[in-house]
């Protein structure tokens, strides 16, 4: 213990004071005092001052810098000033008044200063790197080096040259990953720009308004661009994509007046809102891979002439909109939608081919375009019916000509017919104010659907006010939403007798039809879904029905409800619950289902709070359980699902908290035999289900499908192939994970903070590891990754705290940043050649580990900052078969990296063995150096790892008991007044401390830690382990002296290797303080 006595301290003071004088009146009897010389001479390469230790009596230094000398004051001197080139440091002392001869000169200190631009920079990530900030003094072309002042230069930071008029060219360094919102905003003289490296990272604006930009090509590594990347760049002609690009954001071209041709590449999936509206010059586009276009994309492009949609499955509204220029389109079979307005206002546009997958096209699609100018009544693009000419004031739309005379107008559809677009037949009129106001149509009175027309869309008869009789066709697979809402006369609807082919009937399909009593042939058997109150406002709809719940005229489909409902317990004969059937019913205290059924649609029990059992054990031919069937049933318990179950929907039970048994027939805590995947958010926050057996059927489990549920063993199903993001995030419980014989991808955050879990094993089929897949479990203390992993992402096992050996297998190529960050009882890890990329900060806080890699040194892929820790490497070490342990190092002047005397090299570790040491005869049995010796041995030496019999060393040991004892009541007088805590709270603390303590091989202490380590106040180092005094001075980095220190001690380890006791440095009045691990 380093504590004073107040009464010895001054004694001791005065004698050392009386000793100095009695020295210093020697010393002037006998001539002047020579000044020491001065020593430590260092230069702080960030802020370019070279420093050196004070010297007693002196008050002036004299500074020489390649011989010119110059007088200080102070023991700093300033390198700002100096210009570019090579430099001579060295210092003496003197003192003004010249009572010492001044002193020799100190150590000479070599010194380059870098030439600069004046472009300002700043210190970040932990001061490991720099970022340009500010154009300072620079201006013209201006160049970004790799490095400045010896630090890699790794960002051009948020507004870092906006608006500068000065900048004409700039050439961004090699080492620069990053380029901040607004980096280059407005700057109207920029000309040029350079990459020389890969940037991965664009900020939104980094590069609008520059006026006189020309062209660009972008950087490799590049994945998306951001929002008004390049938005009125009005001289900006050509742009080349990276290969990596996949997004293109909204607004990122708008604008950009001169850009002619725009070709992306095969990994572009998503091009943003507005991405390139009023691009006026652009003539040719190729979407290449490109599935999703956003809204008014390419809206404005008056030049636009030719667009290969390629492989393009959705077209966003108004997309292509007053492209002027465009005379045809073709939408390819990926398609699935076209857009509302998508070509509206494409004037010379008269040919359309529509992909046989699309089954909706958005209203007025192809308005005021010549195939929509040049038709008489109905206007077809390909076999879409998409527009409707109200003036020509139809009375009939006929599958065939009458065969008699007949006074009714009528038009024939044409026998092809796939759909009828959005609010085909709902009339567009100018207003007052210039816009357009819709209704529906005045004058259609019957509509027969032909045979192989499959889709009616949303709104297409929607008012149509004196429309009387519908037949729907057997070809008819889904009736949009609000098909036929509000036809007032409506009185007759006709299914086909035989072979229907209709699946679903949309939401308020028929709403407010009030005159519609009957449907001719019934709901026809094929039918799957039926949307919310698609029946509400006619006549089939009733005040009031059997038990309150309404069903179809044929009692096929329970539609809602009319009145209180106690029990849902659904008739025998019903096939189907709509959607949203009773949505907030909350008098509702259980449901159960006939034989019967087959499909519970959407939302069809959404936030029936008093809901507590449901089953559907008696049905036999159970096919769908909609999404969010039973979301936030607070209050529901038990459910009995039906035995044939396929897929479990998206938040079908999310939100039920107080879930708790989830069976099949008399099976409990299962899921069916049948069921193939888990939906997104299926069991999120079911806090009170624990177990739950997956079974061997099922594939894939949803994004947040069990999020913090309160599952404590998980087995998968042998046969799960993918995680989702966030599948288990926050399962506070969950300690043990089976990841099954098929799993080939965790999604990102999967285990995110499921701090209980112990274990992370993979099947051999592992190929990626998403983005923070495993982060802040604190509790796992082994990783094991199998052969044929691909990647690991980002983060995805931050925190890992307890793990100590990390292999990683032949078949890794990439590591994400931060992937092994603060895994703080690492001590071996092995990275074999395969790894290609490796990110930065992987293995930051990763203290005690020392890194064994296959390769001569770090390949190109592997970011500057990817050890930023300085954690020792050893290069070109030869692996086993397996890559699993280190075989043998030949020894050169580059293979070991970092390794310092406070941070010397550590042991490599092999599953099963003790590591010996090091000997230089190829399969040696006697150990001839230590593992830190091998910076000392000559190069050209080959060095083979020994490896001895296992035992119980190298183990990690968690605290489980801790006591004190005093050598004097003084002592533990003085240092609980030290701590300010009585003794009960300084046990308390070290007990919820958690200390953990690592045995390295040979049997000696190689780490001791607190799992917090956030808030652990400690240092170890060398065996010693020593107490700061205070947070600040953990905070703040402080040396640990004398002064602040508040306890050191010396560990000594049991022979059982269990007791760990750390004895006061101070013998004579101090503590030892015994800890129990387990």
């Amino acid at each position: 213990m380093k504590r004073r006595k107040n009464g010895m301290k001054k004694l001791r003071l005065s004698f050392l004071f009386g000793v100095l004088c009695a020295f210093l009146f020697a010393l002037a009897s006998c001539g002047k005092y020579t000044l020491s010389r001065p020593t430590r001479v260092y230069i702080d390469s960030d802020a370019l001052i070279l420093h050196w230790d004070e010297i007693d009596g002196a008050d002036r230094y004299v500074v020489s810098v390649s011989g010119k000398e110059e007088e200080v004051n102070k023991n700093e001197y300033s390198l700002v000033s100096l210009e570019a080139g090579d430099y001579e440091l060295k210092v003496k002392a003197r003192d003004k008044d010249e009572k010492y001869k001044e002193s020799v000169w100190s150590d000479t200190v070599s010194f380059t200063r870098e030439a600069e631009s004046g472009v300002r920079y700043r210190l970040t990530n932990n001061k490991t790197a720099y970022e340009a900030y500010g154009i300072g003094s620079a201006s013209g072309a201006i160049v970004i080096p790799e490095t400045y002042r010896g630090k890699p230069v790794t960002k051009i930071a948020e507004k870092a040259f906006s608006g500068e008029n000065r900048l004409t060219s700039i050439e961004i360094g090699e080492n620069v990953t990053e380029l901040g919102d607004r980096a280059f905003f407005m700057c109207s003289n920029l000309t040029n720009v350079t990459f020389k490296g890969n940037v991965s990272s664009f900020g939104s604006y980094v590069f609008q308004s520059c006026s006189k930009l020309e062209s660009i090509e972008l950087p490799e590594g590049l994945t998306v661009l951001p929002t008004d990347a390049f938005s009125y760049c009005r001289r900006l002609e050509s742009v080349t994509f990276p290969s990596t690009l996949m997004m293109v954001s909204d607004n990122a071209f708008k604008d950009c007046s001169a850009l002619k041709s725009v070709e992306f590449p095969s990994a572009t999936l998503i091009i943003g809102s507005q991405a390139f509206q009023n691009c006026t010059a652009l003539e040719n586009v190729n979407l290449g891979g490109v599935l999703s276009v956003g809204t008014y994309a390419f809206s404005g492009d008056v030049a636009l002439q030719n667009v290969n949609f390629s492989k393009v499955q959705t077209i966003g509204n108004y997309a292509f909109n007053g492209c002027t220029a465009l005379t045809e389109a073709e939408i390819p079979d990926t398609a699935s939608s076209v857009g509302e307005g998508v070509f509206y206002d494409c004037t010379a546009l008269e040919t359309a081919k529509i992909g046989k997958n699309v089954t909706a096209i958005g209203a007025f699609a192809f308005y005021n375009t010549k195939l929509w100018n040049d038709a008489t009544d109905l206007v077809y693009a390909d076999r879409w019916c998409v527009g409707y000419k109200s003036e020509s004031a139809l009375d009939e739309l006929r599958i065939a000509a009458p065969t008699s005379s007949t006074t009714r107008k009528y038009a024939v559809w044409n026998a092809d017919t796939v759909g009828i677009a959005e609010q085909t037949f709902m009339i567009r009129t100018r207003n007052a104010s210039g816009g357009y106001d819709v209704s529906g149509d005045p004058t259609i009175l019957v509509v027969q659907i032909p045979e192989r027309m499959r889709y009616i869309g949303k709104n297409a008869f929607r008012s149509a006010v004196k429309l009387v009789q519908v037949q729907i066709g057997t070809g008819v697979e889904k009736i949009g939403d609000y098909a036929f809402a509000g036809c007032a006369a409506l009185q007759s609807l006709q299914m086909p007798v035989n072979g229907a082919s209709l699946k679903a009937i949309g939401n308020f399909a028929f709403m407010g039809s009030a005159k519609l009593s009957t449907i001719t042939n019934n709901l026809p058997d094929s039918l799957e879904e039926i949307g919310t109150q698609a029946f509400v406002g006619t006549a089939i709809w009733p005040k009031k029905d059997t038990n309150g719940i309404v069903y179809s005229p044929d009692k096929k489909w329970a539609l809602g409800v009319s009145g209180t409902v106690k029990e849902a317990n659904i008739l025998e004969g019903t096939v189907g619950v709509a959607k949203y059937a009773f949505y907030k019913s909350e008098s509702i205290t259980a449901a159960s289902f006939p034989e019967s059924l087959q499909y519970v649609n959407y939302g069809a029990f959404y936030q029936c709070k008093a809901l507590t059992t449901v089953s559907f054990a008696d049905c036999r031919d159970f096919r769908s359980l909609g999404a969010y069937a039973f979301y936030q049933c607070a209050a529901l318990e038990s459910a009995t699902l039906p035995g044939k179950l396929k897929t479990l929907e998206s938040s079908t039970f999310s939100g039920c908290p107080s879930l708790s048994a989830l069976n099949v027939g008399s099976m409990k805590n299962t899921l069916p035999t049948t069921l193939e995947s888990i939906g997104d958010y299926a069991f999120s926050n079911c806090t009170s289900l624990t177990a739950l057996t997956m079974p061997d059927s099922l594939r894939s489990i949803g994004a947040y499908a069990f999020n913090s549920s309160g599952i404590v063993n998980l087995v998968l199903g042998k046969n799960v192939d993918t995680i989702g993001d966030r599948a288990f995030r926050n399962n506070a419980n969950l300690t043990n994970v089976d990841f099954g014989d098929s799993l080939t991808s965790v999604g990102s955050r999967a285990f995110y903070n499921c701090t209980a879990l112990q274990k992370v094993i993979f099947p051999d089929t592992m190929l990626s590891v998403g983005d923070y897949a495993f982060y802040g479990c604190t509790a796992v203390d082994e990783i094991t990754l199998n052969e044929g992993l691909l990647s690991i992402g980002r983060y995805s096992f931050f925190g890992c705290s307890g793990v100590m050996v990390l292999t990683f297998p032949s078949t890794l190529e990439s590591i994400g940043d931060h992937a092994f960050r603060a895994c703080s009882a690492l001590q071996s890890i092995i990275i074999p050649s395969s790894v290609e990329t490796i990110g930065k900060h992987v293995f930051f806080a990763c203290r005690e580990a020392t890194i064994f890699a296959e390769a001569e040194s770090a390949p190109e892929g592997f970011d500057v900052m990817w050890n930023s820790s300085y954690r020792p490497v050893v290069w070109g070490c030869s692996l086993s078969w397996d890559k699993t342990y280190v075989v043998s190092v030949t020894k050169n002047e580059k293979t070991v990296s970092y390794a310092t005397e406070k941070n010397p090299v550590g042991s490599p570790i092999r599953d099963g063995y003790s590591f010996s040491g090091w000997t230089s005869v190829q399969g040696g049995t006697t150990a001839e150096y230590a593992p830190a010796e091998i910076v000392s041995v000559p190069d050209g030496t080959t060095l083979y790892a020994v490896w001895g019999d296992p035992d119980e060393k190298g183990r990690t040991y968690v605290q489980s008991d801790v006591s004190m004892e005093w050598t004097s009541e003084e002592a533990k007088e003085a240092f609980l007044g030290q701590m300010k805590m009585t003794e009960e709270q300084f046990l308390a603390y070290l007990r919820l401390a958690q200390f953990r303590i690592s045995f390295g091989y040979d049997g000696t202490v190689k780490a001791a830690y607190i799992v917090s380590e956030e808030t652990a106040y400690y240092k170890i180092e060398n065996g010693v382990l020593t107490f700061y005094a205070t947070a600040e001075d953990m905070a703040n980095g402080n040396r640990i002296t004398d002064e602040n220190s508040l306890f050191t001690g010396t560990f000594t380890i049991s022979e059982d290797m269990n007791t760990l006791t750390i004895v006061d440095a101070d013998e004579e009045n101090g503590v030892s303080i015994t800890m129990v691990f387990h």
